[in-house]
């Protein structure tokens, strides 16, 4: 069984050029040359395709995780009793808390329409829970170096 590479790459001389070799051959060596540079450029396409199926799917797993990072980081999984590290989908009891979950986001969806709003939300929510953080850093080094 020949494979597409092989198939391409065998030229028949055709009769009518059989009598005259050198000119057959020239023409033969010039299709062959056009027939190996078209195959490159094939190869090299479908590398270029691969590399772009990659990048996609490295920046949409991307978009997944800091998607997860902002629900933590908005308190819903630990509201919903949610663990990191376990398996939403093979537990019962963890499938129930995914599925209440997905339901509050489709459920709330439609606010979605009031984006600017929830902006200010979000962004004052996050600079408060980073103030707070920074906060009790400060606080647990400052009671380090009292006791120290």
């Amino acid at each position: 069984m020949k494979t597409k590479q092989q198939k391409t790459k065998v030229i028949k001389k055709p009769k009518s050029l059989i009598k005259n070799d050198s000119i057959a051959n020239d023409i033969l060596q010039s299709l062959q040359s056009k027939i190996d540079k078209i195959h490159k450029k094939i190869i090299q396409l479908e590398m270029q395709q691969r590399r772009l199926k990659q990048n996609q799917r490295a920046a949409r797993t991307r978009t997944l995780i800091q998607l997860g990072g902002l629900v933590v980081k908005s308190g819903i999984v630990e509201k919903l009793g949610i663990e990191i590290g376990t398996d939403l989908q093979r537990e019962d009891d963890q499938k129930k808390k995914a599925y209440a979950l997905l339901g509050l986001l489709v459920e709330h969806l439609p606010l979605a329409v009031e984006l600017e709003k929830f902006e200010q939300l979000g962004k004052q929510f996050l600079f408060d829970t980073q103030e707070t953080e920074n906060d009790q850093l400060l606080n647990e080094i400052s009671d380090s170096l009292v006791t120290d």
